[in-house]
């Protein structure tokens, strides 16, 4: 196996992935900056709120789905099943999202919060059908489209939020709401012409058995992802109900850089899980070897430098970003760095276990990482606050690196010295690369 024959597909990956990390800059000019350290805090937590559902789905329905219509092109009875489960999911989520709004509100230590939750269950419909064909595109490596149906979204929320944002009437959380609202609607559009056909040929009926693969395999799933909700956000919940939505808004300003390696997981999920599939539904060990060594050998290619050049530039990076709004943030920022050093053993093998059908496995790593965060949180925040969540997150990181690394060895039977010869791959690498730059393709 070659990175070279999946060269296409990598940039396309690559690009898209590198949307969202677009639309976090871009963010942090046109709303951090514009939004009181309130409305950014009641921001995060209906961010919190809104990815937990969006988590629920994702796991129940969305991850199934891509897997078994990525084994066979002739699974079409996936894509029906996901889009009526996921019909379900969000139609749940967001009733009881909203009609119990004041509870939640309490919960969190956040008055406020009551006000603008009605705006998750209108992100909820908007996306459902965007999310849904990105899955179709991900299983057919349609990478390409998946980047234009992820363009118009990102792209497309910020120029609205620029134009609301130079007119002066960009004030409050409920405005970044609902022009995520608007594109995800037309992101939607665009995902169903670009998948038209794959829709029109899928069997349109309800059948239980299919159901029952779908929920078999998400038991593991569903475990994973709301151990690595919990993971992202437990943070943010213990912040909010011990010190309010203000902190919350201080700590999110120290993390919304880490975006970047967000983008990195999910490219990863991207290439990474449906290869894994493959090569392990073929018995070709060797193969997902060799996929696990260049995959972390090429992370750390991009990642150490980034890692450095940004724990080294904190404090200026963050004065020049946020114009000396957020002084506060800069610890924060930097033990989040110390913990992504060790972030791609972690988010190269979960989808290396998950493509080789060992949901199990990630399932039993996500809650042993889960229970430390929960430790280290409760022990942490109250006496250093926002830099104590901090210093959490990045123990947890690398608590999980080391239980993944412990877990795929002897499934993958990867060496240390296998990885660092790597190198040969990456100059061959860079040299494909070169080549299709000078020929223009």
């Amino acid at each position: 196996m070659r990175f070279s024959d999946y060269l296409t597909e990598t940039v396309w990956a690559a690009l898209d992935k590198a949307l969202p990390l677009l639309y976090g800059f871009g963010y942090i000019f046109i709303v951090v900056r514009v939004l009181s350290k309130l409305e950014f805090g009641l921001l995060g937590l209906i961010e919190l709120i809104f990815y937990f559902i969006l988590m629920v789905d994702s796991t129940l329905v969305q991850t199934p789905m891509a897997k078994f219509a990525a084994e066979t092109q002739e699974s079409f009875w996936a894509i029906p099943t996901g889009f009526f489960l996921s019909f379900i999911v969000l139609l749940l989520g967001g009733a009881i999202c909203f009609f119990s709004k004041k509870f939640l509100a309490e919960w969190l230590n956040a008055p406020g919060l009551e006000n603008i939750i009605w705006c998750v269950p209108l992100l909820l419909a908007a996306g459902y059908i965007k999310n849904l064909t990105s899955q179709i595109c991900v299983a057919r490596h349609w990478t390409g489209r998946l980047t234009a149906i992820d363009a118009v979204y990102f792209l497309g929320s910020l120029m609205l939020l620029a134009i609301w944002q130079a007119s002066g009437k960009l004030t409050s959380a409920s405005q970044v709401l609902l022009a995520n609202v608007y594109l995800a609607f037309a992101a939607s559009i665009i995902g169903a012409l670009f998948t038209f056909n794959v829709l029109k040929q899928a069997r349109w009926r309800f059948n239980r058995d299919d159901t029952r693969r779908f929920l078999a395999f998400s038991r593991y799933s569903f475990g994973a992802g709301l151990g690595a909700y919990l993971n992202s956000y437990i943070d943010v919940i213990f912040i909010s109900r011990f010190f309010g939505p203000v902190p919350v808004g201080i700590y999110r300003a120290g993390k919304v850089i880490y975006r970047f390696y967000n983008a990195f997981s999910q490219a990863a999920q991207i290439v990474i899980m449906p290869l894994a599939s493959k090569l392990a539904a073929a018995g070709q060990a060797a193969e997902l070897r060799a996929l696990f060594e260049k995959s972390i050998y090429f992370s750390y290619l991009l990642l150490l430098p980034l890692n450095f050049l940004l724990l080294l530039g904190a404090d200026w990076i963050l004065d020049r970003l946020y114009s000396g709004q957020y002084v506060e943030a800069v610890p924060v920022f930097r033990w989040l760095l110390l913990g992504a050093f060790f972030l791609p053993w972690g988010t190269v093998g979960i989808n290396i276990l998950l493509g080789a059908g060992k949901p199990s496995l990630s399932f039993r790593i996500t809650w042993l990482v889960v229970a430390m965060n929960m430790v280290c949180c409760l022990v942490l925040i109250r006496p250093f606050g926002i830099n104590g969540a901090a210093m959490a997150a990045a123990i947890t990181t690398a608590t999980g690196a080391a239980l993944t690394v412990y877990c795929l060895k002897p499934i993958t039977q990867f060496t240390w010295r296998g990885i660092l010869r790597r190198h040969a791959d990456a100059m061959n690498f860079f040299k494909t690369l070169s080549r299709h730059k000078r020929d223009g393709t």
